[in-house]
């Protein structure tokens, strides 16, 4: 089920109103059976999945607090391990090792043939539900928390519908509690929860979808453009993926929030950024802090004798974090392209600090210089991350020149698939939202509405806006990007 669909909008009301009728006690079965059928919607028999790994973590963890020794608790990890991970290579990275299996044996002994290949849909959101239910049986195995012993919580924990598709990805620690606690709404929560979620519906159906329909235009036919038009959608697909994904864990976080829950933030105003390593602190947050967490840290993290180990974790961390995000050489080079720039910001910092009265030291470059070129960095990056293979990443990054220019102003050229009134209308929406995140970052703290008629009119002039404007084409809603991951 889509967020931006008509059936989420009767589901969630639903769902809100029957909770608040029930016992504390009955409310996390009504919680496990809509967050059930919430992925349902999507693909009934993939919910086994689901199961599958929710009843094999549930049973290790059981397992592994009550042995004492260590071995045999690593055993019981090593199942959640293989199971969760073999589901989500079968799955996800099969057909891709295939492929690249047999293109190398093609390369060392000229014995190529067709690569064997899985006719299977990838299940929608399997990343983030393995990677959610691994940190918990890591976490029991290392001690840091006690096994959940009702099963209905913990099922509940892995299936959680508001951000069981694409995050946040939630710690057990942090949201299992929640769900033994009876909520109450008052009327200031429905309305941070419902601007929370309307401003979610305007980043996702007003601004990145509307976009969309640029960046598709060109990315899926890039040899037909260059020049400006690259320029154009690239910048686009920036401001589509944060938009897209900001969007679905605002609308995440609010969702929960009418429940009582609350999830983590997984953005802060990340095109803000002064630099690479800081982008990664203020996007996908609960990734980055995953990876830091369950990979960086237990390969040594930056405590190292030997400095080009650090770097070697970095590689590493965002390698992987690359193949997580898609079965692709060009994921796995977006990944490599943001381990190296952190390991280059980090040999950078360790040369001023070894050598501070170096004249190279001693330059003060202003901040506003930093933020654009980590924006810069990060948008050419996005390249990999949306081209439709590495040969046309390859063009893209070839063809980037200032030239077409006149050309695109031209009324039939103009926006490539968007008429002026809605190019006006999307410059208008963008320049309104980093304006009004300039204002938060540059503030240095968050600021609210506090007088609550004044945010409920700003919650129904914002839905009205959302209903008048929203990019829907056919009454089509469009899945979020992350959904494929």
């Amino acid at each position: 089920m889509l967020f931006n669909s008509f059936q989420y909008l009767i589901f969630l009301p639903m769902v809100v109103v029957v909770y608040y009728l029930l016992p504390q006690k009955w409310r996390w079965v009504l919680l496990l059976e809509a967050s059930y059928y919430f992925y349902m919607v999507w693909n009934a028999k993939y919910i086994i999945l689901i199961v599958i790994s929710t009843l094999i973590d549930y049973f290790a963890s059981l397992m592994m607090e009550k042995q004492d020794a260590k071995k045999k608790r690593r055993l019981f990890l090593l199942l959640s391990l293989f199971s969760n991970l073999g589901l989500l290579f079968v799955f996800k990275y099969f057909n891709f090792f295939s492929g690249a299996y047999n293109q190398l044996m093609d390369i060392l002994f000229h014995r190529g043939q067709d690569a064997y290949s899985l006719n299977i849909l990838l299940p929608m959101g399997i990343s983030f539900y393995t990677f959610q239910t691994l940190s918990y049986t890591i976490d029991v195995y290392r001690g840091v928390r006690p096994a959940e012993k009702h099963l209905g919580y913990f099922a509940l924990y892995v299936s959680f519908f508001p951000q069981l598709v694409a995050g946040p990805i939630e710690r057990s620690e942090r949201l299992l509690p929640q769900f033994k606690v009876k909520h109450t709404l008052t009327y200031e929560e429905f309305l941070q929860a419902m601007m929370r979620i309307v401003w979610g519906f305007f980043k996702k159906v007003v601004i990145a979808d509307r976009v969309a329909v640029l960046v598709n235009t060109v990315y899926n036919d890039v040899y037909s453009y260059d020049g400006i038009y690259l320029y154009a959608a690239t910048l686009g697909f920036a401001v589509q993926i944060y938009c897209d994904f900001s969007a679905y864990s605002d609308i995440a976080i609010g969702s929960a929030r009418l429940l009582g829950i609350e999830l983590m933030e997984n953005f802060k105003m990340p095109y803000f950024s002064r630099s690479v390593g800081e982008f990664w602190s203020r996007w996908h947050i609960s990734l980055s802090t995953w990876f830091r967490d369950y990979l960086y840290i237990p390969l040594g993290g930056n405590r190292n004798n030997r400095v080009w180990m650090t770097y070697r974790n970095l590689l590493i961390v965002f390698v992987v974090s690359g193949l997580w995000h898609g079965a692709n050489w060009t994921f796995i080079l977006w990944g490599l392209m943001h381990g190296l720039a952190l390991a280059a910001e980090k040999l950078l910092e360790r040369g001023r600090e070894t050598h501070p009265q170096s004249k190279w030291s001693r330059i003060k470059i202003p901040s506003f210089i930093h933020q654009l070129l980590t924006f810069v960095f990060v948008s050419l990056s996005w390249v990999l991350f949306r081209a439709n293979s590495l040969k046309d990443a390859v063009y893209i990054y070839g063809h980037l020149k200032l030239n077409n220019v006149r050309q695109m102003l031209v009324p039939g050229h103009l926006g490539v698939g968007l008429d002026k009134k809605e190019i006006i209308l999307l410059a208008g929406c963008v320049l309104g939202l980093f304006a009004y995140e300039a204002y938060r970052f540059f503030g240095r703290k968050e600021r609210k509405i506090e007088n609550d008629t004044l945010q409920g009119i700003a919650v129904v002039i914002l839905a009205a806006f959302v209903l008048l404007f929203g990019y829907y084409g056919l009454y089509e809603p469009s899945e979020f990007i992350y959904f494929q991951f």
